[in-house]
């Protein structure tokens, strides 16, 4: 976690060092317009376009992405050739959520009056955690011989990377625009796990295992479709 703050306060410095050397001449003689950016395809994101120049922008992001799932299930087992019966109950939950921040500098590649291509990078930061948990319960119809069994898991990530995207945004009216863009990313992963198994024998004894680890990597992934409005005021 350590190395990740640190990888962190370097990057960012590193990119607000060079988009201030860029913007010193550059700058816009008309006031900026306080522009927001709302994504609702693949994920739920805002930015606002904070600072303008003659030719980018900059923008600042904020993205939040959840998804659950809750599933339950009865069924039968059947033993063959006795043709003894038994049942089971089953249940799983997978939930997933993650919040990042970004900032990008934004370069138009071809300019209309009815919109434009443009291209951007910059870092994001990203914490995102995952859960998965199951149970099945056999029940006997002889009570003695019901047993239990469960496990869980839970994944943290920290993630630092870079973004790089291209967009095409369309002009509705003088205040609102539709965009979407494609993106890839890719960079660091500093990674927490914890899991979880128990088991209940039929005696009533139960008997629990859990593990935990740390690691780091690098990861890469890619956004083809991410849909929006951009409403300036």
């Amino acid at each position: 976690m350590k190395n990740f703050v640190g990888h962190s306060a370097v990057i960012l410095l590193s990119f607000f060092f060079t988009i201030n050397s860029i913007a010193q001449d550059d700058v816009k003689s008309e006031g900026p317009k306080n522009t927001f950016n709302f994504y609702f395809i693949n994920g739920y994101v805002i930015s606002y376009n904070f600072f303008e120049a003659q030719n980018f922008h900059l923008r600042a992001g904020l993205d939040i992405s959840t998804t659950k799932e809750d599933i339950d299930s009865d069924g039968e087992v059947i033993q063959y050739p006795s043709g003894y019966e038994s049942s089971t109950t089953e249940s799983s939950d997978n939930s997933y959520f993650s919040i990042g921040a970004s900032v990008q500098i934004i370069f138009p590649v071809y300019e209309t009056k009815y919109g434009n291509i443009y291209f951007g990078t910059g870092p994001v930061f990203t914490y995102s955690t995952s859960n998965y948990s199951s149970s099945r319960t056999y029940n006997d119809p002889d009570p003695t011989i019901t047993s239990k069994y469960s496990n869980s898991t839970d994944v943290q990530n920290y993630d630092l990377a870079a973004i790089v995207l291209v967009g095409v945004e369309g002009i509705i009216t003088e205040n609102i625009s539709l965009f979407v863009e494609a993106n890839i990313k890719g960079g660091g992963r500093w990674q927490s796990t914890e899991s979880e198994y128990s088991n209940t024998d039929p005696s009533g004894n139960q008997y629990k295992n859990t593990q935990s680890s740390d690691g780091n990597g690098w990861f890469y992934e890619a956004q083809f479709i991410r849909l929006g409005v951009s409403i300036s005021l």
